[in-house]
């Protein structure tokens, strides 16, 4: 009787030793997340002009999804680089802040 009580505690301790790991996966997860929108946040930041950013706000407060939709259109924008014809400057260092006043012409 005591072999299987054994065999029962080693099995209970090794399904908590996996729920641990999954949980401590998901808090790395979840604090890779926070770091990667904060990063996101940073970068629209510094290519939009304030006008730009206040409008994106407000269109976050109404419509959260598609505030994140502007802001993933403008992050392809910045990693795309300068269209042809413009300038070989790169954008996350000489590029003016930008007013994507089109963008939320919709909104």
């Amino acid at each position: 009787m005591q072999a299987g009580e054994e065999a029962r505690a080693r099995a209970a301790a090794s399904q908590r030793g996996d729920q641990d790991a999954q949980l401590e996966r998901m808090q790395e997860q979840a604090q890779k997340q926070k770091e990667m929108e904060e990063q996101k946040r940073v970068m629209v930041r510094q290519v939009l002009e304030p006008e730009a950013l206040e409008r994106l706000h407000r269109v976050g407060l109404v419509k959260p999804e598609k505030q994140m939709q502007i802001e993933g259109v403008i992050l392809n924008m910045v990693q795309s680089g300068p269209r042809r014809g413009a300038s070989a400057r790169t954008p996350s260092s000489s590029c003016p802040p930008i007013m994507f006043s089109c963008l939320f012409a919709s909104t």
